[in-house]
């Protein structure tokens, strides 16, 4: 069975940060989605140079999976080395590193590199599926029996990451392959949506139908929980090659993200701090080469993620 898809993407600065430390990729058939860690001018550098590398270096596609999956953690594999690099070479970047969550679509399925606490799911039917696993101190506490999984939500230490990219010499990176079908969509997700919204909620605006409205009620649904943090989707919709006029399972349609409504913009004097540029235009109408992000860098502590 081959198939075609039809994506959108949304990266947006939230209500409580002055600025934007994640970074998409959408160069169909590769998605990726990377949350920066670090501070000002670190966490934002990270992410970018992670989705940077993955357009390098699948610029060009491999036709057989095995080489495509070399290829993909090739790519984490430079990426984590070219941020580590910067990292020690620059003391004022010192501890900078990102998540990364990279998926390439095949004909009838996909390939995913995974580190960090960026999520993958998948939405078959009514059925919710996260595809990764979350490298965290609370995520392995829970996965170790230590903490309940409810309690995980609010713990203080929630976004404490045990696995990033550029944070060491060499990254550890999860790979997945997931079979697909006609009907299924993917999201690929930064924790400032996965974090504040539950997974019914996340159920629900991804069954809306379309790729760019299932986007921007995800992001108005994580502004509606607060907005704690930048948030960043990606979602794929899978069709049937035949019906959707394509055989070319890379074939996209690219919907551009509009601005929120007014009532989910943040407010202006709490980002007042911030970019101004953030303020007047939370999406930030860049288009990067590889990416669209919003806002500025914002402080943070070394160890945790934006």
């Amino acid at each position: 069975m081959t198939l075609s898809a039809r994506h959108a993407a949304i990266s947006h600065v939230g209500r409580q940060r002055p600025g934007n430390e994640d970074a998409y990729l959408v160069r169909p058939p590769l998605y990726a989605v990377a949350d920066g860690m670090g501070g000002a001018r670190a966490g934002e550098v990270a992410s970018e140079m992670a989705v940077a590398a993955l357009a390098e270096l699948l610029a060009e596609p491999p036709l057989d999976d095995q080489t495509a999956a070399a290829r993909l953690a090739e790519a984490a594999a430079e990426a984590n080395s070219r941020i580590h690099s910067a990292a020690s070479a620059d003391a004022a970047r010192s501890g900078m590193g990102t998540t990364l969550t990279a998926l390439l679509l095949r004909d009838d399925h996909a390939l995913l590199a995974h580190i960090g606490d960026s999520r993958a799911y998948l939405l078959r039917g009514d059925k919710l599926t996260q595809l990764t696993q979350d490298h965290s101190l609370v995520a392995e506490m829970v996965r170790d029996g230590r903490l309940a999984a409810d309690e995980a939500r609010l713990h203080p230490y929630r976004s404490i990451l045990s696995r990033a990219l550029g944070t060491e010499p060499d990254a550890e990176v999860d790979e997945l392959r997931v079979d697909l079908l006609a009907g299924d969509v993917l999201l690929l997700c930064s924790d400032g949506l996965s974090g504040p919204v539950p997974l019914d909620k996340l159920r629900k605006g991804l069954a809306a139908g379309d790729p760019e409205k299932a986007a921007r009620r995800l992001v108005d649904e994580a502004l509606r929980h607060g907005g704690p943090d930048n948030v960043t989707v990606v979602v794929v919709q899978l069709l049937d090659g035949a019906a959707g006029g394509e055989s070319d399972a890379t074939e996209t349609l690219v919907l551009p993200a509009e601005e929120p409504d007014r009532d989910s913009a943040p407010d202006p004097q709490e980002a007042a701090a911030g970019d101004a540029e953030a303020v007047a235009d939370p999406l930030r109408r860049r288009h990067w080469p590889w990416s669209r992000r919003s806002g500025a860098s914002r402080a943070a502590a070394p160890e945790a993620n934006g």
